[in-house]
């Protein structure tokens, strides 16, 4: 639980980084998105392979 909580704080934080570094708020959008994407794409695997062992 705290990990999950750590980690979205520090997306945030690249999040806010990222937006100040890049001119265009469509930028900051895509990467929000991507990163967004990457975040949900590791959790699956996470709980997949959590399930995977619990069945073993």
């Amino acid at each position: 639980m705290f990990f999950r909580f750590y980690g979205s704080m520090r997306l945030v934080d690249v999040y806010s980084v990222l937006d100040a570094a890049l001119p265009r708020p469509s930028m900051g959008f895509l990467v929000l998105g991507v990163v967004t994407m990457l975040t949900a794409v590791s959790v699956v695997l996470v709980l997949s392979e959590r399930h995977s062992n619990d069945a073993n």
